[in-house]
């Protein structure tokens, strides 16, 4: 327990002369989260359960989400002839215009808390 408290003080100091941060102290927390989380699912089987569970559900989310998003402008850009895809590139004027349509035209997906 000392070496990760140890390890989280040091994360917000300065390293070095260069400012980089010193070689390890990422790769040594990750290692302590990953085995944590191995000793959690070792020592109670049903965690393992759940988060995988929980894994998949959000995978089917997010895919579903970013498949309605992507059938919603093919069909926008088809209907109208406009090309969404410009609109909401970086420098186009019209990106913030096109993301409140497209947040408009998907409620859900802009709040998916009030369905």
């Amino acid at each position: 327990m000392s070496t990760l408290v140890a390890t989280v003080r040091t994360l917000g100091r300065p390293a070095s002369a260069g400012g980089l941060p010193r070689p390890g102290v990422r790769a040594r927390i990750v290692a302590l989260v990953v085995l944590a989380c191995a000793g959690l699912f070792l020592l109670r089987p049903d965690l393992m359960e759940v988060a995988l569970a929980s894994l998949a559900d959000a995978y089917l989310q997010v895919s579903v989400f970013v498949a309605g998003t992507l059938l919603l402008i093919a069909w926008s850009e088809r209907a109208s002839g406009i090309d969404v895809a410009a609109w909401l590139a970086p420098e186009s004027p019209w990106r913030l215009l096109a993301a409140a349509a497209l947040g408009v035209c998907c409620p859900a997906a802009a709040a998916p808390w009030s369905w």
